[in-house]
């Protein structure tokens, strides 16, 4: 079985990870996609994290700061 590779750029190099992989848009770390990391829902079908506003994808360390973040603002 060929696996896939996929790309992202980290500290100005670039990695190359298994499609198991993916990479947060706020920290910019890779982690695995389906257990470290949370989605944001925009087809409607899930579940919208309003403090996740502006990503799509966070890992879950970013996702608790944004989530603090958001409930000290209110």
């Amino acid at each position: 079985m060929i696996q896939e590779l996929r790309e992202f750029e980290v500290d100005n190099k670039i990695v190359q990870v298994s499609e198991d992989y993916n990479q947060c848009q706020r920290c910019n770390s890779v982690q695995l996609w389906d257990t470290e990391m949370y989605w944001q829902d925009t087809m409607g079908d899930g579940v919208y994290h309003e403090h996740m506003e502006g990503y799509n994808a966070v890992c879950d360390d970013c996702f608790h700061t944004l989530k603090e973040d958001y409930d000290w603002g209110r």
